[in-house]
C-alpha cells in the first residue's frame, strides 16, 4: 500500500511537470564533461530545462555513455514527451467528464452506465477526425495528423527509452531538488510557495490534496493556477507517509525537499516511458477508423438505441438482411468486415505491433531494475527507492513472471488459486514473431447472435488461441 503511494505521488509530479512551460535556453560554455554534467544537474534543479538539455547534449556528443548526463536527458526527454501528450489528453477527458454520471474526482467506475456513454464519446471523437487530409477541423487535426502526432511521440520516448538504461546500467545518481522547477508555467522559480489548481470557481493549494489534507470538488477541468508558486513535494510529509507514521502538523516548502534519484528513481520513470510507448505503440498498429456510413454516436441521445444500430448496421451491410446473426464462417472476418478499415494494420503497422512487444519486455524489465534496487539500497532517507520505505516491489511469483516475460517473451497466468495446473501461457512474443497474423482482428471475431434488447450471445470462435497468442495446457 504504501508503495502504491509513492508510485502514484511520482506520476502525479511527471504529470504536472509536462504541463508546465520552462525558461529558455542559454549558451554553453566549453569545459570538462564532469562540469558540463554539473551544470546541466544545475540548471536542471533550478527549472531550466532546455539549458540543461543543452548541457547534457554536449556531453553525450563525446561520451555518449556517461552516466548522469544520459540520466538528465531521459529524465527531460520524457517531461517533453508527456508534455506534449498532456494537451491532448486534458481536452479529451473535458469532454469525457460530462458524459459519466455523478463522477467522482477519485475516479469513474466501470459499469454499464458508465462504459456505453464512454465508448460511444471515443467512437465519436475518432468519427470527427477528418480522414480527407484536405478537410480540417477548427483547431482539430486529421486522422494522418493524429498517426504522425503519436509517431514523434513514440520517437521522443524511444530516446528517452535508450538514454535510461544506459543511465541504469551505468549506476547515475544525483539529487533533484523538485520544488525549484517551474510548475506552474510561468516563467519563474518559486520553491517556497504552494502550486495550486483551480477549475475556475474552487482553487486549492496541491499539497492539501496530494496529502489527503483536503476532498477536492471540481465543476469542470482543473488546470494549474499561475497565481501559485511552484512547491508541492513535501518531504518530511512524504517520508512520513510512506513509512506509514502520523504526517507532520503543518508543511513547510525548504531546500531540504529533494529526492535522491539513483536506479530505483530511474527505474521507475524508464517503467513510465515503456507504459506509455505500448500504449501509443497499438493505434500506430491498427486503424482505428470507421466506415463513412457508420451509425455517428453524436446522433444519439440514448447509447442503447445507438449499440443496436451498430449490430443491425453490422448485421446487414452486406446483403442487407437483418437475421440478428453476425457470422464469421470462414474465420476471415465474416461479416464484420462491414467495419473495415476498422482494426486493419496501418502503414509499418507490423514494425510498430514489434515495438509494442518490446516494450513491454523492457516494461517488465524496468520493474524488475527497481525491485532489484529496493533489495540493494541502504535505507538512505531521501531515496525513496530505498529499504528505508520498501521492502519489496514484487513477490516471488511476479518476479518469476516479469523474468518470463523479459527471457521469453511469454506470460504464465494463473487461472486457480488452489491449483497450479490450472494457468494460461500468453504467449507475447507470436505478435512480433507471426504479424501477418495479425494484420485484421476482425478474423478473430464471434459469430454472434443479438437481440432486440441489446443482449450478445458467441456461438462460435474462430480460433480460440488467437493466432497462437494464448495456450491452455
Amino acid at each position: 500500500m504504501r508503495f502504491r503511494m509513492f508510485l502514484q505521488g511520482i506520476l502525479v509530479a511527471a504529470i504536472l511537470l509536462f504541463l508546465t512551460a520552462c525558461p529558455g535556453p542559454s549558451s554553453v560554455t566549453p569545459g570538462t564533461s564532469t562540469t558540463l554534467v554539473e551544470e546541466g544537474l544545475n540548471a536542471l534543479n533550478s527549472g531550466n530545462t532546455d539549458e540543461a538539455k543543452s548541457y547534457f547534449e554536449s556531453v553525450l556528443q563525446s561520451d555518449p555513455d556517461n552516466p548522469e548526463a544520459n540520466a538528465g536527458m531521459g529524465v527531460i526527454l520524457t517531461f517533453e514527451a508527456i508534455n506534449d501528450l498532456s494537451n491532448f489528453l486534458l481536452e479529451t477527458m473535458s469532454q469525457v467528464l460530462p458524459l459519466i454520471p455523478s463522477a467522482p474526482v477519485r475516479g469513474v467506475g466501470l459499469n454499464s452506465e458508465t462504459v456505453l456513454p464512454l465508448a460511444k464519446f471515443l467512437i465519436g471523437k475518432f468519427m470527427s477526425i477528418p480522414r480527407d487530409a484536405t478537410t480540417r477541423q477548427t483547431n482539430g487535426m486529421t486522422y494522418e495528423e493524429f498517426l504522425q502526432f503519436l509517431r514523434n511521440l513514440n520517437d521522443k520516448l524511444s530516446d528517452a527509452e535508450k538514454c535510461l538504461k544506459t543511465a541504469i546500467e551505468g549506476h547515475a545518481s544525483f539529487d533533484f531538488h523538485v520544488n525549484a522547477l517551474d510548475w506552474d508555467g510561468d516563467g519563474t522559480s518559486e520553491p517556497y510557495a504552494p502550486l495550486r489548481i483551480t477549475d475556475g470557481t474552487h482553487t486549492y493549494e496541491l499539497y492539501e490534496i496530494l496529502y489527503g489534507i483536503e476532498e477536492p470538488v471540481f465543476e469542470s477541468t482543473p488546470v494549474i493556477d499561475q497565481a501559485g508558486g511552484d512547491a508541492w513535494f513535501d518531504f518530511e510529509t512524504v517520508s512520513a507517509a510512506l513509512r506509514g507514521e502520523p504526517l507532520p502538523s503543518s508543511i513547510g516548502f525548504t531546500d531540504s525537499d529533494y529526492i535522491s534519484i539513483d536506479e530505483g528513481e530511474l527505474a521507475y520513470i524508464l517503467a513510465l516511458v515503456e507504459a506509455l510507448k505500448a500504449g501509443i505503440d497499438l493505434p500506430l498498429t491498427w486503424n482505428l477508423t470507421l466506415p463513412e456510413d457508420f451509425p455517428n454516436p453524436a446522433n444519439y441521445e440514448d447509447p442503447l438505441a445507438w449499440e443496436l444500430d451498430v449490430l443491425a448496421y453490422i448485421d446487414g451491410k452486406g446483403d442487407g438482411n437483418v437475421d440478428y446473426r453476425i457470422i464469421n464462417p470462414l474465420d476471415d472476418g465474416g461479416e464484420w468486415n462491414a467495419l473495415d478499415p476498422f482494426l486493419t494494420f496501418n502503414e509499418n503497422g507490423a514494425t510498430y505491433l514489434a515495438d509494442f512487444v518490446e516494450s513491454v519486455q523492457e516494461l517488465a524489465w524496468a520493474i524488475l531494475q527497481l525491485d532489484s534496487d529496493v533489495e540493494n539500497d541502504p535505507a538512505d532517507i531521501h531515496d525513496l527507492t530505498s529499504s528505508y520505505y520498501v521492502e519489496d516491489v514484487v513477490d516471488d511469483q511476479g518476479e518469476g513472471q516479469l523474468l518470463e516475460l523479459v527471457r521469453f517473451g511469454t506470460i504464465t497466468i494463473p487461472l486457480s488459486m488452489e491449483s497450479e495446473e490450472y494457468t494460461m501461457i500468453v504467449h507475447l512474443h507470436k505478435l512480433k514473431e507471426n504479424s501477418a497474423n495479425y494484420d485484421n482482428l476482425k478474423k478473430y471475431f464471434p459469430t454472434l447472435e443479438w437481440d432486440e434488447t441489446g443482449a450478445t450471445t458467441p456461438t462460435y470462435w474462430p480460433d480460440e488461441t488467437f493466432g497462437g497468442l494464448l495456450e491452455s495446457p
